[in-house]
C-alpha cells in the first residue's frame, strides 16, 4: 500500500497505492515527522505501514476533497488535522490548526493558497532543495502529462483559480503531486517547476 517515490535530503515521500483519489502521500520529514497529505480511505493495514515507518503527526487537507475517514485517522494517530482557515468550515470541526500564506509547518514547509477548485484549497511547499509541492486539486494531470490548469463543473470560482496560478510562476520546486496523481502516468519530476510554468503560459497563451 506504500509506495516510495522520492528519497531526498531530510525526508522520503511515499505514494499510498489501491487508494481511489484525491491521492494520498505520506512525508516522512526530519522536522516534522510523519504528514499524511490527504487522509486515505482507513485501514488498520495501512496504519500499521505508516507508523511502522514514523508516528504521524500532522494530517494535512489540501482541500475539503482529500478528507477521507479524518475521524478515524485522528482517532488512530492523534495527529493535528490541518486546512487553510477558508476550508477548515467546509470540512468540519474535527480541523485543529488553521493556516494561511504567512504559516509555516517547519523553517522549510510553507503553506500556499490555491483557492478555486475549492473556496480554501492550498498547496504545501516543501522548499529546501529540491523542492517537492503538493497541489491537492489546484491543478490536473491533463492527459497524463505535467499538471495544468483544468476547469471543472464544480469550481468554486474559476477566476480565482486562474489567479492562483499565476503565484506559482514565483516557486522553483523539482518534483510536483496533485490529487489526480497516476504512479504509472503523470509526470511529476524532476524540473516540474519549469514543465508546469510551460502549461500555464499555454493556457494564457489559449
Amino acid at each position: 500500500m506504500l509506495r516510495q517515490i522520492l528519497d531526498i535530503p531530510q525526508r522520503k515521500i511515499f505514494y499510498i497505492t489501491e487508494n481511489p483519489g484525491p491521492a494520498s502521500f505520506l512525508i516522512v520529514d526530519d522536522k516534522a515527522g510523519g504528514v499524511l497529505v490527504n487522509t486515505p480511505i482507513f485501514s488498520k493495514a495501512l496504519l500499521e505501514q505508516i507508523t511502522h515507518l514514523t508516528p504521524v503527526n500532522f494530517l494535512f487537507l489540501p482541500s475539503k476533497l482529500g478528507a477521507k475517514h479524518l475521524d478515524q485517522w485522528k482517532s488512530a494517530t492523534k495527529a493535528d488535522a490541518i486546512s487553510h482557515e477558508i476550508e477548515a468550515s467546509a470540512i468540519g470541526p474535527l480541523v485543529d490548526i488553521t493556516v494561511n500564506h504567512k504559516t509555516k509547518l517547519t523553517r522549510t514547509m510553507d503553506f500556499v493558497p490555491m483557492a478555486g477548485r475549492t473556496s480554501g484549497t492550498c498547496a504545501l511547499f516543501l522548499k529546501n532543495l529540491p523542492g517537492v509541492l503538493f497541489l491537492g486539486p489546484a491543478l490536473s494531470s491533463a492527459n497524463h502529462n505535467w499538471p495544468a490548469l483544468v476547469e471543472h463543473s464544480d469550481d468554486s470560482c474559476f477566476e480565482n483559480r486562474i489567479f492562483g496560478i499565476l503565484g506559482l510562476k514565483e516557486l522553483k520546486y523539482d518534483y510536483v503531486f496533485t490529487d489526480d496523481f497516476n504512479l504509472k502516468t503523470s509526470k511529476f519530476g524532476p524540473k516540474a517547476s519549469t514543465e508546469v510554468n510551460k502549461n500555464i503560459m499555454r493556457f494564457f497563451q489559449g
